[in-house]
């Protein structure tokens, strides 16, 4: 009994992560842009699958997305401007700002929460945002 739970748990996980996986692959350039175009609270760091809660007591960093190619960030009360651009095919958005010209690859996407990588210093890992607006 335990082996047929266990399998039907992994079954229903790998399923689960292929609808997730092809949902967000499925969508068109305009979907994909229109979900972005909004406010993300940044929630989570991932590095080497470790995921670690942004804490409560740090200063908020916000990322907005605006559908004239405009990026605004917050990090407490300081604001930075830029741009971003959105590559369908390689599901990678680029942003120019203060630290320069940096493409991130879209992990996952819908209207409430929104994965990306990023790399500082040589070190690659993911960002989670939740949706702020």
């Amino acid at each position: 009994m335990k082996q047929l739970l266990l399998s039907f748990l992994l079954i229903f996980f790998l399923s689960d992560v292929a609808v997730a996986k092809d949902s967000f692959s499925s969508l068109s350039e305009a979907q994909v842009k229109s979900l972005v175009c909004r406010k993300w609270k940044l929630t989570f760091l991932e590095y080497k699958g470790k995921k670690k809660d942004i804490p409560a007591k740090v200063p908020a960093s916000y990322l907005v997305f605006l559908a004239d190619g405009k990026l605004q960030e917050f990090e407490g009360s300081k604001k930075y401007d830029g741009t971003w651009t959105y590559h369908h095919e390689t599901k990678t958005i680029t942003t120019i700002d203060q630290d320069g010209t940096e493409k991130h690859k879209i992990i996952s996407l819908n209207s409430d929460q929104f994965v990306m990588n990023g790399n500082y210093k040589g070190f690659s890992f993911n960002m989670g945002f939740k949706k702020a607006d």
